[in-house]
């Protein structure tokens, strides 16, 4: 007996089973045949003017729909743009509506907010409902406060109003027009759509013109071509009009008076004094004594002296014909600088060659060169038909320790330093054939970038050149007798290897001759 209970109970509970699955199987093959009816039905009331384009929201469409009921219009939508779209109960009215050229989304907003109903899209599927769900569901209104208001343009173009109706409008804002009857259709908060019916209102009259304006605005420090293109493109579209003057370093702006003010504004941001950088350099000779003929070592010279303040962050190969040269670049607080040339005595003979200062603005190279300009001459041969004609020009060359220093300062109080120094010598001189003398220049360069604060130096060594020096000895008298004189004179040659440091120490000015006065004093020790 109890056995068959169980069976018995084991069927009913089957039973149920099968008719819940029935039932969930019912309600998806619906909502299936739902969403396929929408995506693949294709009702073309006579009314309805489609323009195939891409598929999707963005593609474009013209309505012109009289009466229609809404979910048909949906499904035309659907099938027009490829659209999964799903209805919900009680979605119910009929539609009338003129657009042309205009996005299925935008189509689709306009024809939901006349209605009081919204959509999202869940996975590639647009859901409709009313706003009331929508708004129980999210906790706000679909369209943010957004209201829909359609007007008829009477003078103005449709396309030049809603040039000046997207300046205004917010970022949930939409403008909609009709080239074709003049209608414009807005959608945005009450407060934007009260401006921009005012200012259609105002303007939508015969003879109608946009109030221009024309202003004049000569730069003080900005370059008038540099900026033309940002200015340009704040400006109203098909209105606004841009003139450069580069002579007087003037724009001339055309605009709407709100663009007016935006240029205005952007101008006083972009024609601000730009910032300047004070280089002070040093520029030392090192004569290398054996014992360091491979340049000086700075690990080993730092350790014995117990420097703290100075540090070497980057060692690289310099660009030369001596392959074992290698180029460091460290830093040094301003006050160790005499320690540091103290330090450097014990290597070898030091001298200062110079100690030039120039000041550069920001983002731009400043040229320093210690040496000389070589000269040499150089021939042009011009062949006529019957006469050779030669031209002669002298040509220069920079010889010694050239510098190329960029510096950008940023807001914090560092600088950004692109450095590319350079040491040059003549080695040799090579004739031509026509007898002019080309000099041979042997170079050391490298580039580097560094950041450094205010006022603290960096420090470019390994530098290394070969200086021949030939010393003749002559006993008087006997040293200028022929043929015996030879044996009262003696010649011999030195090779001594120098290395070049460079002391670099960035300082932010204002540019004012007051300030660089200060700085003066600074550097100086005076108070």
């Amino acid at each position: 007996m109890g056995i068959k209970m169980k069976n018995q109970k084991t069927k009913e509970l089957r039973n149920q089973r099968t008719k819940k699955l029935f039932f969930c199987s019912s309600v998806l093959l619906f909502l299936c045949s739902s969403v396929l009816s929408f995506a693949q039905e294709s009702p073309l009331p006579a009314t309805l003017n489609p323009q195939p384009e891409e598929s999707g929201l963005s593609q474009k469409i013209s309505l012109d729909l009289r009466g229609i009921e809404i979910t048909e219009v949906l499904k035309f939508l659907a099938a027009k743009g490829n659209l999964n779209i799903v209805t919900k109960a009680g979605i119910s009215g009929k539609v009338t509506l003129f657009l042309k050229d205009v996005t299925i989304e935008d189509a689709l907003e306009v024809i939901l907010i006349l209605n009081n109903l919204a959509f999202e899209e869940i996975n590639g599927v647009l859901y409709v409902m009313t706003e009331a769900e929508y708004q129980t569901l999210h906790g706000k209104s679909f369209g943010e406060r957004r209201r829909l208001k359609t007007l008829q343009l009477k003078y103005a173009s449709p396309v030049d109003m809603s040039a000046i109706l997207k300046e205004i409008k917010s970022a949930i804002g939409k403008v909609i027009i009709d080239k074709e009857t003049g209608a414009i259709i807005l959608i945005d908060t009450p407060e934007k759509l009260a401006q921009m019916e005012e200012i259609i209102a105002k303007f939508d009259q015969p003879g109608f013109g946009w109030p221009l304006t024309e202003q004049k605005f000569k730069l003080t420090y900005a370059e008038a071509g540099e900026i033309e293109d940002d200015v340009s493109k704040i400006l109203t579209k098909n209105i606004g009009k841009l003139k450069v003057d580069e002579r007087t370093n003037t724009l001339i702006v055309t605009d709407l008076p709100q663009k007016i003010e935006e240029v205005e504004q952007m101008l006083t941001a972009f024609d601000t004094p730009p910032r300047q950088v004070l280089i002070e350099a040093k520029i030392v000779q090192v004569t290398l004594d054996d014992d360091f003929e491979m340049g000086i070592e700075w690990d080993r010279l730092l350790s014995q002296a117990k420097f703290h303040s100075l540090r070497f962050t980057a060692s690289f190969p310099a660009s030369s014909l001596s392959a074992y040269q290698k180029i460091s670049v460290g830093t040094l607080a301003t006050d160790d600088y005499t320690a540091t040339i103290n330090l450097l005595k014990s290597v070898g003979e030091t001298k200062l060659i110079s100690s030039p200062r120039i000041a550069a603005l920001s983002g731009e190279e400043a040229k320093i060169l210690v040496g000389t300009r070589e000269a040499y001459v150089t021939q042009t041969i011009s062949q006529a038909e019957t006469t050779t004609t030669t031209a002669e020009s002298v040509e220069y060359v920079d010889v010694g320790v050239k510098l190329h220093v960029t510096p950008i300062v940023h807001p914090d109080g560092f600088i950004t330093m692109k450095i590319k120094p350079e040491v040059s010598s003549v080695i040799k001189t090579l004739t031509t054939a026509q007898g002019s003398q080309v000099p041979i220049i042997d170079t050391t360069e490298v580039e580097t970038r560094v950041m450094v604060k205010d006022g603290v130096s960096v420090i470019i060594a390994g530098l290394i050149k070969d200086k021949k020096q030939v010393t003749k000895k002559s006993t008087p008298f006997f040293g200028s007798i022929p043929f015996l004189g030879v044996l009262f004179r003696s010649e011999s040659e030195e090779i001594d290897k120098t290395e070049t440091v460079v002391f670099l120490t960035p300082h932010i000015i204002s540019g004012e001759v007051d300030e660089l006065a200060k700085e003066e004093k600074k550097r100086k020790g005076v108070k």
